[in-house]
C-alpha cells in the first residue's frame, strides 16, 4: 500500500479509475469510480475461482459493495458491467451509468434521468478521463467531437484529468 498527502483544500470531488486498487480508500470529497467490472465477476470470467477460497471470495464481494455504495456514481465500460454491478451489490439504477470505452455516442442510449429530460435541456458529451491527454488519444477525442458537432452541435468534450494547456 501507498500514502499519499491529502491536497490542501480538498478536491471538489474524486474520481477513482479502476476498483480493487482503492477498496480501502474513502476520501473527505465526494467521490465516483469508473471500471470494466467488478472485481469478482473479473475472477469468476477469467480466473474460474481457481485461486481463491469461497471465503476470500465472499470477502472481496463485501469489501467491493461496502466501497461501491458509497460511491456517488459508478460509471462503467458497458451495460452489461454495469447490470452485474447493480445486481451484486444492490446498487440503484441511476447511480450506476454505462459510459463506454472510446466514442459510442451513437450506440449508447442515454441513462434514464438523461432520457426523461427535454430536448431543450439535454446535453450530449463525450467524456475522456487520462492522465495523459496526448498519449492517451485526447487530441484524436477532440478532432472527433469536432467533427461530430455537424450532426450533433450541442455536442461537448469534458476532460477528466490532465488537458491540454491553451
Amino acid at each position: 500500500a501507498y500514502r499519499t498527502k491529502a491536497p490542501s483544500p480538498p478536491p471538489d470531488a474524486v474520481l477513482f479509475f479502476g476498483v480493487a486498487e482503492f477498496l480501502r480508500t474513502f476520501p473527505r470529497s465526494p467521490f465516483a469510480c469508473y471500471t470494466d467490472s467488478a472485481f469478482v465477476p473479473f475472477l469468476e470470467n477469467y480466473h474460474a475461482n481457481r485461486n481463491y477460497a469461497v471465503s476470500e471470495m465472499r470477502r472481496l464481494t463485501e469489501l467491493e459493495g461496502a466501497w461501491l455504495r458509497r460511491q456517488l456514481r459508478v460509471f462503467t465500460s458497458s451495460r452489461i458491467a454495469a447490470r452485474q454491478i447493480m445486481t451484486r451489490y444492490h446498487l440503484a439504477p441511476e447511480r450506476v451509468v454505462p459510459v463506454g470505452i472510446g466514442a459510442n455516442l451513437l450506440t449508447m442510449p442515454p441513462p434514464p434521468d438523461v432520457a426523461q429530460t427535454s430536448a431543450a435541456t439535454r446535453r450530449r458529451s463525450v467524456l475522456f478521463i487520462s492522465t495523459d491527454f496526448a498519449r492517451k488519444g485526447g487530441s484524436q477525442a477532440l478532432a472527433a467531437v469536432r467533427q461530430a458537432r455537424v450532426q450533433l452541435p450541442d455536442l461537448t468534450l469534458d476532460v477528466i484529468g490532465d488537458y491540454p494547456r491553451q
